[in-house]
């Protein structure tokens, strides 16, 4: 093979390596592009939930507007079958998570059924209860498929996660090893036409100049034959020799430029690839060392250690895309019962208070109700509270963390209290930068929670301040209330 077809070779190897790269981080994105329009059914079904439920009170059937937020409902699902190509049919089916586009086909039936529905009930084709009793099946029924997408989904990013790395890095690897030998390949030919050129009829192996001339092809078989073939013409001129000289320097320094510039070529990509993919590299070392020795115990650790960083990937993207939709100004106020979001938030981290030992409280007035945005006011308490836990003081014979809800008029005072490690008084005023964590001893989290509180805390026009000292934090939210409340 000769050296543009070795080069070619090269090129082609890492225009594949880099798609491939390209695709898993578009697949990547295109299972977040899934969990948000997931996020968006849910939303709306909240909104056509809501207004069902109203209609069941009042009994005034406003069908447009009932239209209209089944059309949203519709509008997601509808989308993600838009977005998936034959190659994610292919994955979908390899994992068995294709069922997830039938999940998807139903809740556009679905909604088109509960369409149909409003259609016949304004011709008067329908009776009120029957349109009723439509409109309800279609709220459980779209909430069971957004509950049942969201498990296929999950399984297939982490599917493209725990798969398409690892193969990244053996391709990767392979590629180091081809290139490398490339490398050598041509530098090993470059020297054997620099011996032929010094030696007298025979290389440093003791190849005679023929056996040579028919091993060596391509660019540098064509310059060897016509070398020899000048220096057996001009053996007995010194003038043709000192010209040969001068050729054959300027060949060999064509060739080492370009093997200097072939294996700066190799380090670059091999380097520009190996920072994002050490660890997962090193701990797939470690399995194969671990397999050959029969240490499969140890294998399972650093598997487990694998799967650990994939979830923290998972839970940095998932954090990345709350903080994203925190942006999102349209989200409908509602009445907030504080003992709903209270009961959703203790189930939710049920695992951690309980394995942390912590004495959870939590108040508020006996109305305990408050017009305002449901979801944000829970991803507030939630990640105030989870902070809370994660950053409990150990040292400490009771951790404890308090949760008070007050009315003072004009707004809804929100605090939570614990006696956990506080934050350091020289990082206080980072507190609510993103991806910022200061006690990265205690945890690995992603350094977005607070970011979050902040920027849901700012949509609603409220504020938020804190006090902390090595004896606990508080932190103290106040929302103003809603012109309906």
């Amino acid at each position: 093979m000769n050296i543009s077809r070795k080069l070619m070779v090269i090129v082609s190897l890492t225009v594949f390596e880099v798609s491939i790269t390209i695709w898993a981080a578009l697949q990547l994105s295109k299972g977040a592009t899934f969990h948000q329009l997931n996020s968006l059914h849910l939303k709306y079904n909240v909104e056509y939930s809501n207004a069902v439920s109203q209609l069941m009170e009042t009994e005034a059937v406003d069908v447009d507007y009932l239209r209209a937020l089944i059309k949203d409902v519709q509008r997601q699902p509808a989308e993600c079958l838009l977005q998936v190509n034959a190659v994610d049919k292919l994955i979908m089916s390899l994992i068995n998570t294709s069922y997830a586009l039938d999940i998807c086909k139903k809740d556009v039936a679905d909604a088109n059924v509960v369409l149909a529905a409003l259609d016949q009930f304004e011709n008067q084709e329908l009776s009120y209860q029957d349109m009723l009793m439509q409109l309800r099946r279609a709220v459980d029924e779209f909430t069971e498929n957004s509950t049942r997408f969201e498990k296929p989904i999950t399984k297939t990013v982490n599917f493209i996660i725990t798969v398409m790395l690892p193969m990244i890095v053996i391709i990767s690897l392979c590629n180091i090893l081809f290139i490398s030998y490339l490398s050598r390949n041509i530098s090993g030919s470059i020297r054997g036409v620099i011996n032929i050129l010094s030696a007298d009829g025979q290389t440093d192996k003791g190849d005679t100049v023929q056996n040579l001339i028919q091993r060596t092809s391509g660019e540098l078989g064509l310059l060897l034959k016509v070398a020899v073939e000048r220096i057996e013409q001009d053996a007995m001129n010194e003038e043709s020799n000192s010209l040969l000289k001068k050729i054959v320097d300027s060949r060999t320094a064509s060739l080492k430029q370009a093997n200097e510039e072939l294996e700066q070529f190799s380090y670059r990509a091999s380097h520009d690839l190996k920072s994002p993919l050490t660890t997962t590299r090193q701990l797939i070392k470690l399995i194969e060392m671990d397999m050959a020795q029969g240490d499969y115990q140890e294998a399972q650790v650093n598997l487990t250690k694998i799967d650990s960083q994939t979830t923290q990937l998972i839970q940095l993207v998932e954090d990345m895309m709350t903080l994203a939709k925190a942006d999102v100004s349209e989200v409908d106020a509602m009445h907030v019962d504080f003992s709903d979001i209270a009961s959703a938030i203790q189930n939710k981290l049920a695992i951690q208070i309980e394995a942390s030992s912590v004495q959870f409280g939590f108040s508020f007035p006996a109305d305990g109700t408050f017009y305002g945005e449901y979801i944000r006011l829970q991803q507030i308490l939630e990640n105030l509270i989870a902070n809370a836990i994660k950053y409990k003081d150990n040292n400490k014979t009771t951790p404890m963390v308090s949760v008070e809800i007050a009315d003072s008029g004009k707004s809804t005072v929100i605090s939570v209290k614990d006696n956990g490690l506080g934050i350091p008084k020289e990082y206080q005023h980072l507190l609510f930068k993103k991806f910022r964590r200061f006690h990265p001893q205690v945890s690995q989290g992603s350094g977005l929670g607070l970011a979050i509180v902040k920027k849901h805390v700012d949509m609603m026009k409220g504020t938020i301040s804190f006090i902390s000292s090595d004896q606990g934090t508080e932190f103290n939210v106040m929302i103003p209330k809603y012109k309906g409340s």
